[in-house]
């Protein structure tokens, strides 16, 4: 075996001998290994915050402001204020202050930094670059908020004072509306995913993940187990964000939820359109051979052709995910 030079090696280098030599080519478990890495680093939630705050991952498809074209037919009111305080580990506590401007998210389709704002009448995102993304209510079909895969086998924990836990933020996918959509609804009017563009590029969905977040604040605990953290987690911040984006686009049956079982009961929780337990999809935990890691997750992995790619049985239809 090829023994690795840490003082010389490339990150792709150091993933590659990782993935091979020590998780057996298991991509979810080498991930969440390297995440468990970056937890150790010092000062981690201001090096977060200067990655946030750098260039907005351009890739070339187009410079211009005038690309970013938005489905802005509608008046979308003004902007609501979002959930204060935003305690998020991408920000320090001194940006909380005006967080009122909206919202840090890091966007896979498109791919770039965005900024979040909130409206009466629909959503904003805007880029460094001042790229301006207007969605509208007749533009959404449907809003699926779920967990990465990755996030849902790491270890729970809580902040250094033990006062509130440490909770990833959910993935948000909006699903836009097609011609097709139209013509079934209304014969043809109404806006369609032709209204969205952005760098020259015909969006079909935007997928946006949210930033990770405290909990609520939680009893003192001593050494407290994962089941504890558990039980003990309130999600008030994501909660509040998710109501008022499904008020905002005006989605009465169109949001859907899966919810990370690391930081949620799901034996007392219900799906965002149904109040039956029954609906929430569990993997098999193994019996006897229970799998902390496999079991009772809200997700089945994929292992022909896409290793790293999961999917999501949902009340109607199923979610495939694979990370960019």
């Amino acid at each position: 075996m090829v023994l690795l030079d840490l003082l010389s090696a490339t990150p792709k280098e150091v993933a590659d001998y990782i993935l091979e030599h020590r998780f057996q080519n298991d991509a979810s478990n080498a991930a969440t290994f390297l995440l468990e890495v970056i937890d150790e680093l010092g000062d981690v939630e201001e090096i977060a915050r200067q990655l946030m705050q750098q260039g907005d991952g351009d890739d070339g498809d187009g410079d211009g402001d005038e690309d970013a074209q938005t489905s802005d037919s509608e008046n979308i009111g003004s902007k609501i204020d979002l959930p204060l305080p935003i305690p998020t580990m991408t920000m320090g506590e001194g940006d909380a202050k005006t967080a009122k401007e909206g919202l840090l998210v890091s966007a896979s389709t498109p791919r770039t930094k965005m900024t979040l704002t909130i409206h009466q009448h629909g959503i904003v995102l805007t880029s460094p670059k001042d790229e301006i993304i207007t969605i509208t209510p007749s533009a959404v079909k449907y809003v699926i908020f779920f967990p990465k895969h990755e996030d849902c086998v790491k270890t729970a924990r809580t902040t250094k004072d033990g006062s509130n836990i440490v909770i990833p933020g959910s993935q948000m996918l909006v699903i836009l509306k097609t011609s097709d959509d139209e013509s079934e609804q209304d014969g043809g009017a109404g806006p369609s995913t032709s209204d969205i563009v952005f760098r020259k590029k015909k969006l079909h969905q935007i997928c946006l993940a949210l930033p990770q977040h405290h909990s609520d604040k939680i009893s003192s605990m001593d050494q407290p187990s994962q089941d504890q953290l558990k039980n003990a987690c309130i999600d008030g911040f994501e909660n509040k964000l998710v109501n008022l984006i499904s008020s905002s686009l005006e989605l009465k049956h169109g949001v859907f939820r899966i919810f990370n079982p690391k930081y949620s009961n799901l034996a007392t929780t219900s799906t965002m359109n149904s109040d039956s337990k029954k609906d929430i999809f569990q993997s098999d935990d193994g019996g006897s051979a229970k799998s902390v890691i496999s079991g009772k997750m809200p997700y089945i992995k994929c292992y022909s052709g896409v290793n790293d790619g999961v999917l999501y049985p949902m009340e109607e239809g199923l979610l495939f995910f694979k990370p960019p």
